[in-house]
């Protein structure tokens, strides 16, 4: 049994009965997927918006839009049993209580027991907490209770081939700029740095190209060459941690965990495989855990908030790890909970939904989350002296009108103050409404425009301009042939566009149930790079939100690989 106390849930919020019947009730539920022009490397974006009987609404845009398992914004719209699971989820809140914690707690139990994908639940728990929040016309943390006003910040590294280390040309090089970025986040006044070296499977640092089909992403003795300058730089001057993504077998994972001993690193993060097989990865992590004594954190992802309690309780991990795209606020304000309850570490995931999880950061201690895992570039982070806890959203995000804030200060500390109604960001429904289309009607056109090549078949020519992410990549058209069963017969002004590039909807593993990249469109992925001239035999058409999309009808030739 799960030991968590939820007599935090159970008392009625300020301003509201403790009567169901006295409560205000949901009214609507809508949804909408519009175009970003490929801010985050997401051509699309859902957003939900959740309204009260008595005219209060909360938002969710789905920023991180599902974490890793799949897109919601392209699933809601192309997957026929996935947007009747999320048509008949939002009808089955209408005339519920959302009035107060317990409810919305009660919400999210209904859509768990009923085993709601993760980016589902998200997107309705965080516009829930929105609405609970701006129907009291409060930030949510100033109605559970702020108990603190700042936290530690660590920076974070990237990994190849991303930026910086797509400036580097051979692991010689590489090691260079992680000390490089070592002494940026010391010279900040940063309070602890972690290390991603060759994570995540994509790098063969050997030969400094992508992995090749069947070849393993574990180097760990290259990882441990990449520990070892970062800590002859910073030496015991600040915390160390490092991530090697889940690359390691246990003979490798304890390996580099006994030099993480010997320097004293503060923790070992998602060192094994963890996800997709529930708890039967479990074993190794427990062994590892027996074996080296530099804490372990994890798991990380794919799981949700009552199999991480399992696996803490199993003494599978050190430290917990969280973030609110498994579920929402709900499951994290449980983590969070369970960990204070049991004298356990929580860090949390730093994602760009982040923006919906800085709620979790004041409403708890220094002893249960002693971290904010800072994400960017510490050498331009700006050094606050003044802790605005909200600013104005960018210009090229128009559908939030403002966003939270973590100023970090001299001294290496994120403030926050938040003064935003509602769970995080203060979305523009407006705009979002003018602008995006409701995937449940067909005959919604909002926001859909035409385009003269709609239609076009045939071969593009140009540069890759932006990183591939899984759903294609961006590229600056230079040339174009038309195909002779084209509908569009001259295609030159495609030529200086920057487009999107399609490689292929993701779709459902049929053994775990995730969503994911087909293998060949997870090979292409890791086949090209930002700067490479490619030939790409393609047929144009309009999404459904109205961006016009180049969708590959083969695989691209590389005419050019990047410098």
């Amino acid at each position: 049994m799960i030991g968590i106390s939820l007599c935090w849930l159970l008392l009625p919020a300020a301003g509201f009965s403790a009567d169901p019947a006295s409560a205000a009730r949901i009214a609507t539920c809508e949804w909408r997927v519009f175009d970003t022009g490929n801010v985050g490397g997401h051509p699309q974006l859902a957003a939900v918006r959740i309204a009260d009987t008595q005219g209060h609404d909360g938002v969710c845009v789905m920023i991180r839009d599902g974490n890793m398992n799949g897109h919601l914004s392209e699933r809601i719209q192309t997957d026929a049993k996935y947007k009747e699971t999320a048509s008949t989820l939002s009808q089955s809140l209408i005339g519920q209580d959302a009035s107060t914690p317990q409810a919305i707690k009660t919400i999210w139990e209904q859509m768990d027991a009923k085993k709601v994908g993760f980016d589902l639940q998200t997107a309705i728990d965080l516009a829930l907490w929105d609405l609970y929040g701006r129907a009291n016309g409060k930030p949510v943390v100033d109605l559970l209770g702020k108990k603190r006003e700042k936290v530690a910040a660590h920076s974070v590294t990237n990994w190849p081939p991303q930026y910086p280390f797509d400036q580097c040309k051979n692991h010689q090089e590489n090691v260079a700029k992680y000390v490089e970025l070592a002494r940026q986040a010391k010279a900040r006044g940063l309070r602890g740095f972690k290390i991603h070296a060759y994570i995540n499977g994509t790098w063969n640092p050997v030969e400094w190209r992508p992995l090749k089909k069947g070849e393993r992403g574990a180097f760990p003795d290259l990882d441990l060459e990449i520990i070892r300058a970062v800590y002859a730089e910073l030496g015991n001057s600040m915390p160390l941690m490092f991530d090697p993504g889940w690359q390691y077998n246990l003979e490798e994972a304890i390996k580099v965990g006994k030099v993480l001993d010997e320097l004293k690193f503060t923790w070992f993060e998602d060192p094994l495989p963890e996800y997709y097989d529930g708890d039967a990865l479990m074993k190794d992590w427990i062994t590892l855990r027996k074996t080296v004594k530099t804490p372990i954190m994890g798991p990380q992802e794919f799981l949700g908030y009552k199999a991480r309690i399992r696996w803490l309780e199993a003494g599978a991990a050190d430290w917990a790890r969280m973030d609110v795209c498994y579920g929402g606020f709900t499951p994290c304000l449980e983590m969070i909970r369970y960990c204070e309850q049991h004298k356990i570490q929580i860090d949390l995931h730093a994602v760009p939904m982040i923006s919906y999880m800085m709620v979790c950061y004041p409403i708890t201690d220094d002893a249960t989350m002693p971290w904010y895992e800072y994400y960017g570039p510490t050498a331009s982070l700006p050094v606050a002296t003044e802790f605005p806890g909200s600013e104005p959203a960018p210009k090229n995000t128009p559908w939030f009108k403002r966003m939270p804030k973590l100023p970090v200060d001299a001294e290496g500390y994120a403030h926050f103050n938040p003064d935003i109604p509602g769970i995080g960001p203060e979305a523009d429904w407006e705009w979002i409404a003018a602008h995006g289309r409701d995937p449940f009607n067909p005959n919604d056109t909002t926001g859909v425009a035409s385009d003269p090549m709609d239609g076009f078949v045939g071969v593009v020519a140009g540069t890759i301009s932006a990183n591939v992410h899984d759903f294609g990549f961006m590229m600056t058209v230079e040339k174009t042939t038309v195909s002779e069963e084209s509908k569009v017969k001259d295609a030159s002004k495609l030529v200086g566009a920057n487009i999107l590039v399609h490689i292929g909807p993701w779709q459902k593993n049929p053994d775990t149930g995730a969503y994911e990249a087909p293998n060949a469109h997870w090979d292409l992925w890791k086949s090209l790079a930002k700067g490479s001239k490619v030939e790409c035999a393609v047929k144009a058409s309009l999404s459904n939100a109205g961006q016009l999309v180049l969708t590959l009808t083969k695989a691209p030739t590389i005419t050019e690989s990047a410098k």
